[in-house]
């Protein structure tokens, strides 16, 4: 134990010398680079997760030792050991590290705007904020007498607590990734306990109901257990979501980030828990009508229907909260609008592909004559299918005929999306790797028996699950081959991407900005050492002999005498 923690101390100290060392060596020696600026920003953003980490462990461990002290004193003198070398080590790393990045934050370069810094952010406030909410659910319930006392949960709610405290501390919240993913993130985790907690007292409500009515009570304790608990993950879930969704400002979260968390975060997930509880419903009323029940009894098929019924109105409740959100935002088509469109387009299309592929190989089944008119499991399957179609088609012809509007009065902007374009490709590429292999299955079964001389009703019978899947997928794959081949002629041209390059010149010229204007694209200005240089040049010329030097990267050098150089050049690659 002692070398474990010898070690560990060890290589917290070399790896903060080797940042600080490599930090100020590039400092000094080549300047603030884009490329010695990131790896600084990686070692440093590392180490500072790492005693983050350490840090807590520590505390965690002396708080647990206060709330409850061990039973045996070497097991005491061991954890306290432990847990003091993780907090005397990581707590001051973590301490200045943050006061360096401050400094940074505050020096108004682009330390903000890194990947590295808005990772760091994201993953600090949203694992705190899970260990908060998982942690103050453990306690809650241990003092509701749903569990016992848990001191090492009690513990990590403090730590877990003082961590997203300081990362949500005005300081840092004023250097918050703009994207929003944090917000967003927390978002999710507040909402969908929101969403889990009243759907669970919904849901426990109306079985309690249910077994009133219908069959036996269930028992008062467990009951009341359950409605604790869940009322427990609602004020955790609506706390986590008030401070996330409702208390930041709309300009704290980006645009895509804002429309694709209300649209595939809140709207999405709230229909397709509408439509699914409602194919339920519908598949067993008509299984109980026309199907085979198994023989139970009306109050034993239909136990699934409060748990139903609950996922429905939540679902639908969060869906319709989102839409009217959304609604009274919308300024133009986004690309999470179509993002949702084209999603719950493949959602009805699979639907109904799948109805019609089982509904085909009833058919083919039925055709061969190896289907019997009372096989009670066929008919619950077949009725299944029918919901399936039944449903299916309806939500892919809304949604698909809401996107091919927009196509129709912004073809170049609806045709030329992301959502579009993977739509359409993805359903391609599915339904002919499908296709490809169902039409070999067909093949080959028919060949086999065509040589040994038993091709008949047999045949058929044996072949309809991928005769069935190769129609169901061919006349999808050439419908939608239709569109991509409509697409592929209102798609504009490829533009040429601008050309890098690198202007390199004595200081004072100042038409980079004409010569970006010119070529179509930044520019990188690089100033030699020596005497300014006053020549006057013509941007429309240096960007024509750009454009004719060959390659995708120029670099243009400007002497004394005023007179550019031209010289294509390639990065080579380690």
């Amino acid at each position: 134990m002692i070398l474990f923690l010898v070690s560990t101390i060890v290589q917290l100290a070399v790896l903060g010398a080797i940042v600080v060392g490599v930090v100020r060596l590039v400092k000094r020696r080549t300047g603030p680079r884009n490329g010695t600026a990131s790896l600084r920003r990686f070692f440093t953003y590392g180490l500072l997760a790492a005693s983050v980490i350490v840090a807590a462990s520590g505390a965690w461990g002396l708080i647990v030792r206060v709330l409850e002290p061990p039973l045996l004193a070497s097991e005491a003198n061991t954890a306290l050991a432990r847990s003091l070398a993780f907090t005397l080590v990581g707590l001051p790393v973590a301490i200045g590290l943050l006061r360096m990045t401050l400094l940074r934050l505050e020096d108004g370069t682009d330390e903000a705007t890194s990947v590295a810094w808005r990772s760091y952010v994201t993953a600090a406030a949203t694992l705190s904020l899970l260990a908060v909410m998982i942690s103050a659910g453990i306690v809650l319930a241990a003092a509701f007498g749903l569990t016992d006392h848990d001191p090492a949960a009690v513990a990590w709610l403090i730590v877990s607590a003082l961590v997203w405290g300081v990362h949500w501390a005005p300081p840092l919240r004023r250097h918050h990734p703009p994207s929003g993913v944090h917000l967003m993130l927390g978002t999710l985790l507040g909402f969908g306990a929101v969403v889990g907690g009243v759907g669970t007292l919904l849901g426990m409500t109306l079985d309690r109901i249910y077994g009133a009515l219908f069959t036996t009570e269930i028992a008062a304790s467990e009951f009341g257990d359950a409605m604790i608990g869940a009322g427990i993950a609602l004020a955790i879930g609506a706390a986590a979501w008030v401070w996330h969704w409702f208390r930041p400002d709309r300009s704290e979260w980006s645009d895509l980030m804002w429309h694709g968390w209300v649209l595939i975060g809140g709207v999405l997930p709230g229909v397709l828990a509408a439509l699914g509880a409602a194919a339920t419903t519908l598949v067993a009323l008509l299984i109980w009508l026309r199907g085979d029940a198994g023989g139970d009894a009306a109050a034993e098929f239909f136990e699934f229907l409060p748990a139903a019924i609950a996922t429905g109105i939540t679902g639908g409740v969060g869906a319709a909260y989102h839409r009217r959100v959304h609604a009274g935002s919308l300024a133009s088509r986004t690309e999470p609008a179509r993002a949702y469109d084209y999603l719950l387009a493949a959602v009805g299309l699979g639907a109904a592909v799948a109805g019609i592929a089982t509904l085909l190989v009833a058919f083919f089944g039925t055709v061969a004559g190896s289907v019997a008119a009372g096989d009670d499991s066929s008919v619950n399957v077949l009725l299944a299918a029918l919901v399936g179609v039944g449903m299916g088609v309806p939500v892919w012809h809304r949604f698909w005929s809401r996107a091919d509007r927009f196509a129709g009065a912004d073809p170049e902007a609806e045709v030329t999306s992301t959502s579009r374009r993977t739509y359409v490709m993805a359903v391609l590429g599915i339904a002919g790797i499908s296709g490809l292999i169902s039409t070999i299955g067909v093949l080959f079964l028919s060949l086999e028996d065509a040589l040994d001389s038993t091709l008949g009703s047999a045949t058929l019978y044996d072949m309809r699950v991928p005769l069935a899947i190769m129609l169901a997928t061919g006349l999808v794959a050439w419908y939608h081959r239709n569109v991509f081949r409509n697409d592929q002629r209102v798609r504009p041209e490829a533009v040429e991407a601008p050309k890098h390059v690198v202007f390199v010149s004595a200081p004072g010229h100042s038409f980079i900005e004409q010569l970006e204007a010119a070529v179509g694209g930044p520019v990188d200005r690089w100033e030699t050492t020596g005497e300014s240089s006053a020549e006057t040049l013509d941007a429309n010329a240096v960007a024509a002999a750009v454009s004719a030097a060959p390659g995708d990267d120029v670099l243009v050098l400007v002497g004394k005498d005023g007179r550019p150089l031209v010289v294509p050049f390639r990065t080579s690659s380690i």
